[in-house]
């Protein structure tokens, strides 16, 4: 193999969903112990151009996405509590969903974020404006 041959191999590898199927939960319930952080990883998750799920109404609206090293090593980083599970499971959860008051919303992009303030505040009278 030339060594193009092997970090094209390598790349792929870490970018893409592990050959064994895997995908990564990220509930949203009382078990995640960082729900503000769990929105970042997933956030830019979309943004590294990865395709997940919102799974409303299951298990506090997790997150259902692809099993990368990337993922993982962010959400140990960033104190996410997160749950890898195989396809055999993923097709267990889409049917409890379909048999109950719960949906599945694809994301395969990352939303545009805005903040509006009047044009009379200071900024640092809004911390989330600082």
């Amino acid at each position: 193999l030339s060594l193009s041959a092997v970090v094209t191999v390598l790349i792929s590898m870490a970018t893409v969903p592990s050959l064994s199927g895997q995908w990564v939960l990220i509930p949203m319930d009382r078990q995640q112990e960082n729900h503000l952080k769990a929105y970042g990883v997933t956030y830019r998750a979309l943004m590294r151009g990865e395709q997940g799920e919102w799974l409303l109404n299951y298990r506090g609206g997790a997150f259902l996405l692809p099993d990368t090293d990337v993922l993982r090593r962010e959400s140990a980083l960033a104190g996410v509590t997160f749950v890898p599970i195989a396809v055999v499971k993923v097709e267990a959860i889409r049917a409890e969903i379909a048999a109950a008051n719960m949906e599945s919303v694809p994301l395969d992009k990352a939303p545009k974020i805005a903040v509006y303030t009047s044009p009379n505040t200071e900024p640092w009278d809004d911390a989330v404006t600082m």
